[in-house]
């Protein structure tokens, strides 16, 4: 397996755990009590900036690879 696509799948399934995780975490936001709601943001936010940088870093990693390899 060349480095381009291993690099393509790898990327590609951490972003989708992330995606995962965040939408877990909205899950959990949405079904809180009251009182616990703010820690629950806190880990929400975390992951959907965690999710956004990967979705960055996955779609400069497409035009590197389209442009190089």
């Amino acid at each position: 397996m060349d480095f381009p696509r291993l690099m393509h799948i790898i990327l590609g399934s951490v972003l989708t755990v992330f995606l995962v995780f965040t939408a877990y975490n909205l899950l959990r936001l949405a079904l809180a009590p009251g009182e616990k709601r703010g820690s629950y943001a806190a880990g929400a936010r975390r992951f959907a900036v965690y999710s956004l940088i990967l979705f960055v870093i996955y779609f400069i990693w497409i035009a590197v690879k389209r442009a190089i390899f």
